[in-house]
């Protein structure tokens, strides 16, 4: 959990919106999102994303667990689709925005020069005052909205593209950066990737843990490196395992590559 000062906390927590809900199915029985009831059951890791020049982490991808009751931790596979399915999603996607807002107006991470990238669901998306809030936690935290970088999956905009672009080009000119995710599974990825005012292209995992094995995987990345270049888009590769892996990655010219063999996901307390 994130040592800041609880009424900076308190205060931008309000500013994004209410931090417990407790769902109820109506007819006494449990859904599959019913174990989270609150955000104080919630932690955050963090993962490199290292540049493929440098070597250096430029950003940190935060991913969300929870603390079950018992005290063990459910990743979120296990309980994040059971919290979209009860609505509960923009609170868990608030209270991880505040968190990261909070650390970076901490005095460790500063002067830092990575940034965050936060997952949005399409219902935090699609929230009309979701922008203005964001901008209110920045202002009193005195954080760059440059230090923050969004992701969002080609599904996630998919119901409504027009109101998620609004959205998400709203974000870019507060200075923060947009993402999209798990690209090259979509049906229609060309026509959102071409719609949507995006910065980094996240090639989907699946490819890339296949593409040394399978030359269709191999040609799909190498496609998708090239068509991310020519639209002046950053290139950033999932899942990459292993060094021959990392070094094939490096030689199509992705910009920044994520997985196990640059870095685990640690608690974000460890950043710096």
């Amino acid at each position: 959990m994130i040592d800041a000062d609880s009424s900076k906390y308190q205060a931008t927590t309000s500013a994004l919106g209410p931090d417990t809900f407790v769902p109820d199915s109506g007819d006494g029985s449990t859904s599959a999102g019913a174990e989270f009831s609150t955000t104080d059951n919630l932690l955050l890791a963090s993962q490199p994303i290292v540049d493929t020049g440098s070597g250096a982490a430029r950003a940190y991808e935060l991913l969300v667990r929870m603390r079950r009751t018992d005290g063990s931790i459910a990743m979120p596979g296990e309980f994040l689709p059971g919290a979209e399915e009860a609505g509960l999603t923009p609170t868990i996607d608030s209270w991880v925005v505040s968190q990261a807002i909070v650390h970076l107006g901490s005095s460790t991470a500063q002067e830092a020069d990575w940034r965050f990238n936060v997952n949005l669901s399409a219902t935090t998306i699609e929230s009309p005052d979701f922008v203005g809030r964001i901008e209110q936690i920045l202002s009193q935290c005195n954080v760059s909205a440059s230090r923050l970088c969004f992701e969002v999956t080609e599904s996630r905009i998919f119901f409504d593209l027009p109101q998620a672009t609004e959205a998400l080009q709203r974000l870019r000119d507060l200075g923060a950066y947009i993402a999209l995710d798990d690209f090259g599974t979509g049906f229609n990825s060309l026509e959102r990737l071409r719609a949507c005012p995006v910065d980094y292209l996240k090639i989907d995992g699946v490819f890339v843990r296949g593409m040394l094995a399978h030359r269709t995987d191999m040609i799909i990345v190498r496609s998708l490196v090239d068509l991310a270049h020519a639209l002046d888009l950053k290139v950033v590769a999932e899942y990459v395992e292993d060094e021959a892996t990392a070094e094939a990655l490096k030689s199509m010219g992705v910009d920044l590559l994520q997985g196990y063999a640059l870095g685990r996901p640690v608690d974000i307390s460890e950043l710096h």
